[in-house]
């Protein structure tokens, strides 16, 4: 399974669209937050996605948690986890919910953390000068810069 991993788009509904096409043979994109962009922008992208400190216009959920072969993946924006501050509240939540990889933002940092066995990816930002992912499939994970 292929799966493209956004966060902090902060309006830049373009730069989703062109990310989008470049990995047209994805299964499935998990946005961490902050999308800022309007409910018909949102319809057209066919994402999954959260609700960041900045989501004002689309009613989404704070998290999610799905299962991805046979893996936990909490997705989250991270803010009500203080991540700009450290990662302890948000591995806390990682461990209560027994997941594998937790998809978060907020930061605008490109990062991948293994704690105990659970991966946490942050794949940057879109609205960065350069826009940053990231990219999961079959079990790796794969940080990219630019469009």
């Amino acid at each position: 399974m292929k799966i493209l991993i956004t966060s902090d788009a902060h309006g830049r509904f373009d730069r989703l669209s062109m990310i989008q096409n470049l990995h047209s043979d994805r299964d499935l994109h998990l946005d961490a937050g902050d999308l800022v962009i309007t409910q018909r922008e949102y319809d057209q992208l066919h994402i999954e996605a959260v609700s960041g400190n900045a989501d004002r216009f689309l009613e989404l959920p704070i998290h999610i948690v799905k299962t991805i072969d046979h893996k936990r993946f909490l997705v989250l924006h991270g803010h009500t986890e203080n991540v700009k501050y450290g990662l302890d509240k948000l591995i806390d939540l990682a461990l209560n919910l027994k997941v594998d990889y937790v998809i978060y933002g907020h930061t605008h940092v490109q990062k991948i953390t293994n704690y105990k066995n659970i991966i946490l990816i942050n794949p940057g930002a879109i609205s960065n000068i350069i826009p940053e992912y990231a990219i999961y499939e079959d079990g790796q994970i794969v940080l990219k810069k630019g469009v």
